[in-house]
């Protein structure tokens, strides 16, 4: 069974304010914290150390390189700024990193004070020393096979396939990303879980994945959190997998709150509380869940006994999560501006989110998959049955109204309803009664 080792010595190669800058942003999850650590990035620039360019520099590249809810600034052009200062004052880290960001080119390489394989050997040095940032570096230089460059491999003369060097790759690369994960450096963990997925070199070991989920875990990181609810949600152990989202979402990862909702929403480990539900939906939902904003929309629309109706509401949700192509969407905001259902109605574009979602529908299931819930599609086909019914956004077609509404025939009152509003001609098409 593959075990993560604890990687107790690191390393102290940088100035104090930078070490202690990546102890507080890196090794740990408080936001203030974190501030606070950017703070000290800075004064370290100010101050002169060459490194700390780069752990400022990755302040700026997004929650890719560091907990996304540290409230840092996003911004490629700083990022990019810092890491071109950093490879002018000598730091071997930027150059390292500036080669893994595709920044690097001739004209910058020609300027640097040290060559791409001095700045390996160096950052390789920190590595063999304990530190785990290094140990990251050196690792992804495998990963992403920026040592092939680093060392001028041959890769034809040296490798017998794309198979035998992807393998191989992923050989070296595995024990560095271990010892930084193992000490303490969870932010680093994607790469190391990737590498046993089957795609990466290494064969497919869903045990190891789930000892590195677990060993992120019991170093408190909340992503990992919601990581292990999902492994017990397939095993379906919901009981646990509550736990774990839970626990995540109020240690501040607040994408957990869409696993904690759905838990809510459908009896997962806890009872059925449409009302808890729509609570972690909402959370998630302005966190920027789209799928969230879909649900907490559809609850709304439609109300129950302890949500309260809210059209408009339900509205701006399923809006924002249609607008931000969250195809589920795509039918209730259809139908709401077909209907002028809690907004202005907009026939023509209602009918055309629908005809989109329809067609959607249409294509996944000739692949064999249902794309959409029973709820979603059954809006899906009354929509579409209620335009050509009454010819909105489109020219009244009884026949095309029957057709959608038949599809969903017997999911819902609306729907069996309708269809009691038409009968057959003695031609074979339909027409309304009465």
């Amino acid at each position: 069974m593959y075990r993560i080792k604890e990687e107790n010595e690191m390393g102290h190669f940088f100035s104090d304010k930078t070490e202690q800058a990546f102890d507080l942003i890196w090794m740990q999850f408080d936001k203030t914290k974190q501030q606070e650590g950017k703070r000290l990035l800075e004064e370290a620039v100010a101050e002169g150390d060459p490194e700390a360019y780069c752990f400022l520099a990755r302040t700026y590249m997004g929650f890719q390189y560091v907990w996304e809810y540290a409230g840092f600034e996003e911004s490629d052009e700083k990022a990019d700024a810092l890491l071109l200062e950093g490879i002018s004052r000598g730091s071997m880290l930027c150059i390292l990193i500036a080669k893994r960001c595709g920044l690097m080119n001739e004209e910058i390489e020609a300027r640097m004070p040290y060559t791409l394989k001095e700045a390996r050997d160096q950052v390789l040095e920190w590595a063999q020393a304990g530190h785990p940032f290094a140990q990251y570096v050196i690792g992804n230089t495998y990963y992403f096979q920026d040592y092939i460059d680093i060392d001028e491999i041959d890769v034809l003369n040296t490798f017998s396939s794309q198979e035998d060097l992807d393998t191989k790759s992923a050989q070296l690369a595995l024990p560095w990303l271990a010892k930084a994960v193992g000490a303490g450096y969870t932010h680093c963990a994607n790469n190391l879980y990737n590498l046993f997925s089957g795609s990466e070199g290494l064969p497919k070991n869903r045990d190891a994945q789930v000892q590195i989920i677990k060993f992120c875990v019991e170093k408190g990181n909340p992503k990992w959190e919601q990581d292990y609810g999902e492994y017990y949600d397939e095993l379906e152990d919901y009981d646990t997998s509550f736990q774990y989202f839970l626990r995540s979402a109020q240690h501040g990862y607040l994408k957990a709150y869409y696993d904690v909702g759905y838990a809510y929403e459908h009896g997962r480990g806890v009872p059925i509380d449409m009302k808890k539900a729509a609570e972690a939906y909402e959370i998630a939902a302005k966190d920027g869940s789209n799928v969230s904003a879909c649900l907490l929309g559809i609850m709304l629309l439609n109300g129950n006994r302890d949500i309260t109706k809210d059209e408009t509401t339900g509205f701006t949700w399923v809006k924002k999560a249609a607008e931000n192509k969250h195809m589920s969407a795509y039918p209730h905001y259809g139908r709401c501006l077909l209907r002028g259902i809690g907004t202005a109605a907009d026939p023509n574009k209602g009918f055309q989110y629908l005809q989109e979602a329809y067609q959607y529908h249409k294509e996944n299931i000739q692949n064999n998959i249902s794309p959409f819930s029973t709820v979603v599609m059954v809006e899906m086909f009354n929509g579409l049955g209620d335009a050509y019914m009454l010819g909105l956004g489109t020219e009244v077609n009884y026949n095309e109204a029957v057709r959608y509404y038949q599809a969903v025939s017997g999911k819902s009152d609306y729907t069996d309803a309708q269809l009691k509003k038409f009968k057959k001609s003695l031609f074979g098409g339909y027409k309304l009664r009465g």
